[in-house]
C-alpha cells in the first residue's frame, strides 16, 4: 500500500512535466492596483487550469522581462478551476475574494506593461502574455484600480484582441469567473503585422498572438524575393509571437524584399489563416531629409490627443526605433528625447507613420487607413496651440529635420482651428515655410494621421479639374452604378467649394457640401436623393460647382447627370 501510495504522490507531483503548452494559463492581470476601486492594493495574476486533469504547482515559478519568483509551494489546482497568485503581503487580503497562493519574491507588474509568464519546474514556459497598457480598451481603467481580464480563455494566445478591462464594479474578478467572458467569440487567427532584419543574415516576423512553435520551424510555408532562400525558423520569445528566420544569403542595405507564407497556424488550433505578404529589409543609419516632419495636430478636440506624422521622402529604408523627436528650447537646447518606437520597425521609402501618446483618441476622431501605422510613444513632445519648435534627429544625435510652426499657418477663414491638422504639402519643399503648409481639408475629416495628406502635391495641375462617374446612375441597389461620384483636383491649397444639384427648372434639390475646405483631390458621392431624403424621379439634373479663394476669384462649374430608376 505504501508503494501504490507513494507512486500516487510522485505522479501527482510530476505530472506537471508532462503538460503541453497552455495546458495552464494567465487569465487576469493587476499591474496597477491604485487607485483602489474595492479591491486590496495589490498585484496579483489569476490562473486557471485547462488541461482537464488536477495539476501541481511545486517548483513552478512566476516570470516577467526583469525578474523572476521564487519556486511555487505545494499545491494542487483542480481541472477548470482558478487561483491567484500573489505576495506574500497581499495573501490575507485577497485570500478573501477567492482562492490564492503566495509566491515568495512576487515580480512587479509594470503598469505600462511587461511579458508575464509561468515556467514549468523544467524550464518551459507553458503561457505567457506580453500585456500593454493599451490592453485596457479604456482610458480612465488604464490609470489604475482595474484589472485586465481574458475574454475567452479557449483561445490563451489569442494577444490584445482577447484582452480588455474588467467591468466588475470592484474592479476584477479574482478568483471568480472573468466579468468580460465570452465563450462565442470565433478563433482568433494571429496576423503578421511587421517584419524587419535583425542581422544580415536574419529576418524577424512580428505576429499579434502566439503561433504554433511546432508548425513555425516548417521553412517551407515561408517565400522571400530576390533569389533569396530560408534555410531554418523558430520563435524566439516567451509569448511564440516573434518568428525569426535564416537565410542563405547577406541581405543588402535599403533593399525592400518581399516576404510571403502559406497560412499561419495559431498556438491552439489546427485552424489556420489565409496566405499574406510583408515587406521587409535591412535599414540604413538615415541623413537629414531622409525622412521629414509631414503633419502635426497640436490643438486637439476637447478629450482629444496631439499627434506627429513623419513620411520616408528617400529610397532609404529607416529604423524608427533610431528615430527621436523633440523640442528646441528657447535657448536652442534640445529637450526630452522620444523614442519612435521600441522596438525595431521599418519605415519603408514613400510610407508614412503617425505617433501620438494615446493613439486611440486619435482613431476614435479620424479616419486612420492603416492603424499599424499609428504608434504609441512613451510621452510626447510639447505641442503648444499658438506656437512650437519640433524636431526629429536620429540615434546619433543627427537633425533629419526641424520646424517651427505656428497657428497662423492655418487657413485664413477658419474661425475655430480646433481639431484640425497642419498639412505640409509639397514633400520636395523646405520645411521651415509657411506657404509649404497648409490645413487639411474638411472633406478628408480636418486630418489625414498615417496616410497621404489631403493638401499633398508635387506638381501644378489646373486651377479646378472634376468629372462626375457614372453621368448616368441607376441608384436601384443592384450593386451596379448606384451612386454617383464627382471627383475633383484642384493645384491651390485654400480652395472652397459649394456642390449643389438642381432641377431642370433650375431649384435647388441637394447641397452636397456648402463652402467646404478641399485638399488636392477629393471626391462627393450622390444617391439620387434630395436634402430631405426623398428619392427623385428618373430624369436629367443639374450640377453646380462653385468655388471661392482667398483672393476672391469665385468660379462656376456646371454639368448635367442622368438619373434612372
Amino acid at each position: 500500500m505504501r508503494f501504490y501510495f507513494l507512486a500516487g504522490c510522485l505522479l501527482t507531483l510530476w505530472g506537471a512535466v508532462a503538460q503541453s503548452h497552455h495546458s495552464v494559463f494567465i487569465t487576469e492581470l493587476m499591474p496597477d492596483p491604485s487607485p483602489s476601486i474595492g479591491l486590496p492594493g495589490y498585484e496579483w495574476i489569476e490562473i486557471r487550469n485547462g488541461s482537464g486533469q488536477p495539476l501541481q504547482l511545486q517548483q513552478w515559478r512566476v516570470g516577467t522581462s526583469t525578474s523572476l519568483s521564487g519556486p511555487l509551494p505545494f499545491y494542487s489546482l483542480a481541472p477548470d478551476s482558478m487561483l491567484i497568485l500573489c505576495s506574500a503581503t497581499a495573501l490575507p487580503f485577497l485570500a478573501l475574494h477567492g482562492k490564492a497562493l503566495a509566491v515568495s519574491s512576487f515580480p512587479a507588474l509594470d503598469n505600462e506593461g511587461t511579458t508575464v509568464w509561468l515556467r514549468h519546474p523544467t524550464g518551459r514556459v507553458i503561457h505567457a502574455v506580453a500585456y500593454e497598457k493599451s490592453w485596457y480598451k479604456n482610458q480612465w481603467k488604464a490609470e489604475g484600480g482595474w484589472s485586465i481580464e481574458m475574454i475567452d480563455w479557449r483561445w490563451p494566445c489569442a494577444g490584445k484582441n482577447n484582452w480588455k478591462a474588467s467591468v466588475q464594479d470592484k474592479g476584477g474578478t479574482p478568483g471568480e469567473i472573468n466579468s468580460v467572458q465570452d465563450l462565442r467569440t470565433t478563433l482568433m487567427i494571429p496576423t503578421a503585422l511587421y517584419s524587419y532584419a535583425s542581422a544580415v543574415n536574419k529576418i524577424c516576423i512580428q505576429f499579434s498572438g502566439s503561433i504554433d512553435s511546432g508548425w513555425s520551424v516548417q521553412t517551407d510555408g515561408y517565400q522571400l524575393s530576390r533569389g533569396v532562400k530560408i534555410v531554418s525558423a523558430k520563435t524566439i520569445d516567451l509569448s511564440h509571437s516573434l518568428l525569426e528566420l535564416s537565410v542563405d544569403q547577406p541581405l543588402q542595405t535599403d533593399s525592400v524584399y518581399g516576404l510571403s507564407w502559406t497560412g499561419i497556424k495559431t498556438c491552439y488550433s489546427d485552424s489556420r489563416g489565409a496566405a499574406g505578404q510583408l515587406k521587409t529589409g535591412r535599414a540604413s543609419p538615415g541623413k537629414s531629409m531622409d525622412v521629414i516632419l509631414n503633419e502635426l495636430l497640436f490643438n486637439p478636440r476637447s478629450g482629444g490627443a496631439d499627434f506627429i506624422e513623419c513620411f520616408n521622402n528617400s529610397s532609404h529604408i529607416l529604423d524608427l526605433s533610431n528615430l527621436y523627436l523633440t523640442n528646441r528650447q528657447p535657448g536652442g537646447g534640445l529637450g526630452t528625447f522620444i523614442r519612435l518606437s521600441q522596438a525595431t520597425r521599418l519605415l519603408f521609402p514613400g510610407e508614412y507613420y503617425a505617433f501620438s501618446s494615446d493613439p486611440a483618441l486619435i482613431m476614435q476622431q479620424y479616419l486612420v487607413s492603416s492603424p499599424t501605422h499609428l504608434l504609441q510613444t512613451n510621452g510626447f513632445p510639447s505641442l503648444p496651440d499658438e506656437t512650437g519648435h519640433v524636431v526629429l534627429l536620429n540615434h546619433q544625435g543627427e537633425i533629419l529635420d526641424e520646424l517651427q510652426y505656428s497657428e497662423d499657418w492655418h487657413f485664413a477663414l477658419l474661425q475655430n482651428k480646433e481639431g484640425i491638422s497642419l498639412e505640409r504639402i509639397n514633400p520636395k519643399e523646405r520645411t521651415q515655410w509657411a506657404n509649404n503648409w497648409h490645413s487639411a481639408a474638411k472633406t478628408e475629416g480636418f486630418a489625414t494621421p498615417a496616410r497621404k495628406n489631403s493638401q499633398q502635391r508635387f506638381n501644378e495641375v489646373a486651377d479646378l479639374s472634376f468629372r462626375v462617374d457614372p453621368p448616368l446612375f441607376t441608384p436601384n441597389l443592384d450593386g451596379l452604378d448606384d451612386v454617383c461620384t464627382i471627383y475633383y483636383q484642384t493645384a491651390h491649397p485654400g480652395t472652397l467649394a459649394s456642390v449643389q444639384i438642381l432641377d431642370p427648372a433650375g431649384r435647388l434639390l441637394r447641397v452636397l457640401a456648402a463652402r467646404s475646405l478641399l485638399g488636392t483631390q477629393g471626391y462627393w458621392y450622390w444617391d439620387g436623393r434630395d436634402g430631405l431624403g426623398n428619392l427623385l424621379t428618373s430624369g436629367n439634373y443639374l450640377l453646380v460647382l462653385t468655388t471661392y479663394t482667398l483672393q476672391g476669384v469665385i468660379r462656376h462649374y456646371r454639368q448635367g447627370i442622368a438619373l434612372w430608376r
